[in-house]
């Protein structure tokens, strides 16, 4: 619901009586006819993180967003989380100042594991000093530096279906500098993109709210369930005169989906 709210305002706008169809580039769309559509390499500037592993992270430091924290559920994509920040060394500050990020600025991830993942990224809405990290592009807009319309417009499935066609593998999917200077982006009147700030600002805090009160309640059913069966298995609840109903019994077929689920490992994505 959230994706399909945040498509619907970012593409066609809150006015919705101007569409026009755009037939003459690549990215075919319906757009309101006086929104500006362009490649985005003519309204920003890109440039790669720190070339650094997990290794390099300390404890304290100078603030760093790599990919991990970028693909990760605490991040909204429309501003930071504190929870998202990792440190680096202070002397990157001397070697590394142009993987330096400023307000305004995007972080995207130039990998993903899923094609699901590919468009991801961190939007910068702090004054504080902060780097990008390992496999990761900055993309660093050359005009205003308040882009929340642009940070939900790169949460939208119109918008990230450009980078999902045009991205290769199988385990993991490359995003490279090419890739996100050939995609379009679309750019309303200054007054429409704050009056679509404000109103997905609002639509999305609901949202999330239903999602919080959701996952809790699934989260309690789940204790529940843990709960009752360890009741059951040690002999707190007495189960001897229930019925057990008949069913027929299937045999599972071999080489099934499950096999070796849960052998598998979570990846750095995932964590």
């Amino acid at each position: 619901m959230k994706q399909r709210r945040i498509d619907e305002a970012v593409i066609k706008g809150m006015r919705q009586n101007s569409l026009v169809h755009n037939d003459d580039i690549r990215w075919d769309i319906d757009y309101p006819e006086h929104w500006k559509i362009q490649h985005i390499r003519e309204s920003f500037s890109f440039r790669k993180g720190l070339s650094i592993t997990k290794a390099d992270l300390e404890e304290a430091g100078i603030a760093v967003i790599s990919y991990g924290q970028v693909h990760s559920k605490k991040n909204s994509g429309v501003g930071l989380n504190d929870e998202l920040i990792r440190y680096v060394n202070e002397s990157y500050l001397v070697t590394n100042q142009s993987c330096l990020v400023e307000k305004g600025d995007f972080i995207f991830a130039d990998t993903s594991e899923d094609v699901t993942g590919c468009g991801n990224c961190a939007y910068i809405d702090w004054n504080d000093t902060i780097f990008a990290g390992y496999h990761s592009i900055i993309a660093h807009p050359n005009g205003s530096t308040n882009n929340k319309y642009l940070a939900y417009l790169f949460k939208s499935p119109t918008w990230r279906y450009q980078i999902r066609k045009k991205v290769n593998g199988v385990k993991v999917y490359s995003i490279t500098q090419k890739m996100l200077k050939d995609v379009f982006i679309l750019i309303p009147p200054i007054d429409e993109q704050e009056e679509i700030i404000r109103h997905l600002d609002e639509v999305c805090a609901k949202i999330n709210a239903a999602i919080e009160i959701t996952e809790e309640k699934i989260a309690n059913l789940q204790d529940l369930k843990a709960r009752l069966i360890s009741d059951v298995v040690t002999g707190k609840i007495d189960v001897r005169n229930i019925e057990i109903p008949k069913y027929e019994y299937v045999e599972e077929e071999a080489g099934s989906d499950t096999d070796n689920v849960d052998n598998e490992e979570p990846t750095e994505q995932e964590e």
